[in-house]
């Protein structure tokens, strides 16, 4: 009977706080949802790693049904994600999945959300992709449809990098909030540890190379493609670069070196040379050699 009780009381305790965060992005103007939305995960991902998944079902109803008095459409879409991405993540906690599981699961939800907000239902998130492009096509002096071309590929790398950095916002500060609250959770791996496989060395040095052979032949049919393949794979490189760039400062007794990695991700030019070491590490296993 305790424990019901108990249950009853934390599901309630966590639509408060879903609830709080709520009005606080009404009172602010959508200003959590426009910028930090994967705040609304974490009540019911604590509540679903506690109590288990059916437990978890109830408490999100009560959200959904809460935040239909509390929130517009575009909040709804948002609580709906965050429900969904909760559930995936706090059942996987709660069945022992490895954080890689988590990872995946995570990113696909968070992935298909903002592909839906940000290219599919633009419109009715505030958003016109015809009329920006125009302003560009206008601004550039060029074709229209060259520059809608330009501007799918942009969205949906946009689209990418949203999705992984959303990812790796809500794993960690899970990992940080679960630890805190004494629930299991997985040790993060430390970044020597973290290995990346040849296959995917190898599929982005083929995704550069038919890149370059699309440039010189000028191909028309299937070139925005290989764009937001080419953004996508610089990038895959770019992390594991600056990861290993990380195990450098970390084997010379640098640790503060560590954030000067990370730092260096977002700046121009200089990124390009973690591109490489990304790509020489998959290719040669660097850091599998410094262990």
């Amino acid at each position: 009977m305790t424990s019901h009780v108990r249950m009853l009381c934390e599901g309630a305790m966590m639509c408060a706080l879903t609830a709080l965060v709520l009005l606080i992005n009404r009172i602010f103007g959508g200003m959590i949802e426009t910028a930090f939305p994967w705040l609304l995960v974490f009540p019911l991902l604590i509540y679903c790693v506690r109590h288990g998944i059916k437990a978890a079902l109830t408490c999100s109803v009560s959200i959904v049904l809460l935040s239909l008095m509390l929130c517009t459409f575009t909040t709804l879409f948002y609580v709906l994600s965050a429900v969904l991405c909760a559930l995936a993540y706090g059942s996987g906690v709660r069945q022992g999945a490895a954080n890689r599981t988590l990872l995946w699961r995570t990113g696909l939800i968070s992935f298909t959300s903002n592909l839906l907000s940000m290219v599919v239902l633009a419109s009715l998130f505030g958003y016109d992709p015809l009329e920006e492009a125009q302003l560009l096509s206008e601004l550039f002096q060029a074709g229209a449809q060259t520059i809608m071309q330009a501007a799918l590929a942009i969205a949906i790398f946009s689209v990418i990098v949203c999705s992984l950095l959303q990812t790796l916002c809500i794993h960690f500060v899970s990992l940080l909030l679960l630890k805190r609250l004494g629930l299991p959770a997985h040790p993060v791996k430390k970044p020597q540890e973290i290995s990346g496989p040849r296959w995917l060395g190898a599929t982005i040095l083929v995704i550069w190379v038919l890149y370059s052979c699309g440039i010189v032949i000028k191909l028309d049919t299937g070139m925005r493609l290989l764009e937001v393949g080419m953004m996508s794979a610089c990038l895959c490189a770019a992390v594991y670069g600056a990861l290993t760039l990380m195990c450098v400062c970390l084997r010379r007794g640098h640790p503060r070196g560590m954030l000067a990695a990370y730092v260096l991700l977002f700046v121009p030019v200089i990124n390009l040379f973690l591109v490489l070491l990304g790509e020489a590490d998959l290719l040669l296993q660097l850091r599998g050699r410094m262990m």
